[in-house]
């Protein structure tokens, strides 16, 4: 009797296990009605400015089956086959084509798109279309496909020699470019020049930019999606090697980098770099980094950068005029001043070695930001670190070399978010009307907006940008 029901039992379980693995094994019924069809996330794909030879961003959208019943695609296609300058990714399983591809009843699927464009040698940006077919139960759905492609001067891992780059069509920098020594590199008005992340520009010889009030030269990251256009830390910056020498940046916007522009040691008693009209912004690390550097800095703005706006470091000769440095980024927790100053420096062996700061002075700047202080030293009383500030705007609780400075009073810049980088003052900015007229050169007479600032004996706002009603 045992036996029997244990004869029984074990017949009751094979039948019950075949008859879930036959449940498992059974599909959903797929849905033929010609009505049914998918739906779509989006009806059209769209690719900002895409560099010529360079692959894009990966774009995205959805496809939906709000059935009761199981879809199958039969084919997935690009309108222009293997000739479209498109890529695509359904479920795992790349294109051109991609047949029988099924979605569960209420499920949806992801595509997923990249594009790549030819070089054309135009100069102008060209359109590029295509589209991504869907055919269902003899339906034919499409997603419009749509990208802008600029051909571009391409740099890739190079050493430049004596040239001038002209506004026909941007530069793209890859793996970093070097401007070799005795070499001049000349930079023409308008050009935009463009970094892929892992690029740096150094410099051994001279670099001219050459921008102008209403045409500047631009340098930043090679990503033009609205989401990118002040996102930091896109590409490592711009590096003057020791022994660069006459290095002019005038009329330039460098931003979203790392750490935007460093110098290093000059050998003579030459510059090593002037800044002139110049903004340098939204760096992950600095704006400015020297290094025992000669530098000249008029009518600049150097904003927004997670821990130094300016760092004047092994020592050097420093002059400021007319600038604004503001500092409000959000990133992080900063805890470091917008401008530090330092006069030694610690070799591989522990020694230290001094570096006297020369110069490092300040006239009609403003030195403001989001914490309670924004000027800092690390310095060795055993050599210089000679400093000045006058009339100035300051954010700072230390009694500081210098004269006629106002402290810890609002600049108010224009925009309520600073972090956009908009530094006009307001009417009632404590920047207004309390510059030195004398402090006013060729290079200041105007701001960096181009607006003229007052004739002597009145007092100009300081700052990089006189108020204009």
């Amino acid at each position: 009797m045992n036996l029997i029901r244990t004869i029984v039992a074990s017949g009751f379980l094979i039948l019950t296990l075949s008859g879930i693995l036959s449940s498992c094994k059974r599909k959903d019924k797929i849905l033929t009605d010609s009505s049914a069809k998918i739906e779509f996330s989006t009806d059209t794909v769209t690719f900002d400015t895409v560099f010529t030879s360079i692959g894009s961003t990966t774009k995205n959208f959805r496809i939906y089956n709000n059935q009761n019943q199981t879809i199958k695609i039969s084919r997935i296609s690009l309108g222009r086959g293997n000739q479209s300058s498109f890529r695509f990714n359904i479920d795992g399983y790349p294109g051109p084509v991609v047949t029988d591809v099924e979605i569960l009843p209420k499920d949806s699927l992801w595509v997923f798109v990249e594009v790549t464009i030819d070089p054309n040698n135009l100069n102008n940006p060209l359109l590029v279309k295509d589209s991504l077919i869907f055919e269902v139960n003899g339906n034919r759905q499409d997603i419009k496909l749509v990208a802008v492609g600029q051909d571009v001067h391409f740099i890739n891992s190079k050493i430049v020699g004596t040239q001038n780059w002209i506004n026909d069509k941007p530069y793209l920098i890859y793996n970093s470019m070097l401007v070799d020594s005795l070499a001049t590199l000349t930079i023409s008005e308008g050009v935009k020049v463009y970094c892929n992340p892992n690029t740096r520009i150094f410099c051994a010889g001279t670099l001219i930019i050459n921008g102008s009030q209403s045409n500047p030269v631009t340098i930043q990251g090679d990503r033009l999606e609205f989401d990118y256009k002040e996102a930091p830390g896109q590409w490592i910056g711009m590096y003057f090697l020791a022994g660069s020498k006459d290095n002019v940046i005038k009329n330039a916007i460098i931003k979203n980098a790392i750490l935007g522009i460093q110098a290093d040691t000059v050998f003579n008693s030459n510059y090593t770099l002037q800044l002139l009209n110049t903004q340098i912004k939204n760096m992950t690390y600095a704006g400015l980094y020297f290094q025992g550097a000669k530098v000249l800095a008029e009518n600049c703005i150097v904003a927004n950068c997670g821990e130094f706006l300016s760092a004047l470091t092994i020592g050097g000769n420093y002059e400021f005029t007319h600038c604004t440095f503001a500092n409000y980024y959000s990133n992080s927790t900063r805890n470091t001043p917008s401008v530090l100053m330092n006069n030694y420096y610690k070799d591989l062996a522990g020694n230290i070695i001094l570096r006297s700061i020369e110069k490092a002075d300040f006239k009609n700047c403003i030195i403001y930001g989001s914490i309670e202080e924004e000027i800092g030293f690390d310095k060795s009383p055993n050599i210089a670190l000679n400093y000045s500030f006058n009339n100035c705007l300051l954010k700072s609780v230390q009694n500081l070399e210098g004269n006629n400075n106002v402290r810890n009073s609002d600049p108010a810049f224009a925009n309520s978010n600073p972090e956009e980088n908009n530094f006009n003052i307001l009417e009632n900015s404590a920047a207004r009307n309390i510059g030195n007229p004398n402090f006013i050169n060729f290079n200041t007479q105007n701001d960096i907006r181009g607006t003229l600032r007052p004739s002597p004996p009145t007092p100009p706002d300081v700052g990089a940008i006189q108020y204009k009603p």
